[in-house]
């Protein structure tokens, strides 16, 4: 599955609990005094986390969405914590990122 700008902005917008936890995740780490680390080790907690925490159900976090979620961080946050082996183009959504109740 190719992931484009739209995709991942209609995921993001649909399973807004995904980014709080990664946001949330993130930050323990940057307070724990890494300078970087791996958007996929964050995922995988959120993963753990949502599949403690679940009551019914099987919750599917698709694995295509993660280096989103790392670029996406890495914008909002001005920061380079996450290392990126390739340019994510937001330019398609900015204007819902910039519109979105952060």
């Amino acid at each position: 599955m190719t992931v484009t700008a739209k995709t991942f902005w209609e995921f993001h917008v649909n399973n807004p609990r995904i980014w709080v936890l990664f946001r949330q995740f993130s930050q323990e780490l940057m307070a724990r005094g890494f300078a970087h680390h791996s958007a996929d080790a964050v995922y995988h907690r959120i993963r753990w986390e949502t599949a403690v925490a679940a009551t019914s159900g099987e919750f599917k976090l698709n694995n295509n969405y993660r280096s989103w979620y790392g670029h996406l961080f890495n914008h909002l946050c001005k920061a380079d914590f996450f290392r990126e082996r390739d340019s994510k183009d937001f330019t398609p959504i900015m204007a819902e990122i910039a519109a979105y109740p952060w």
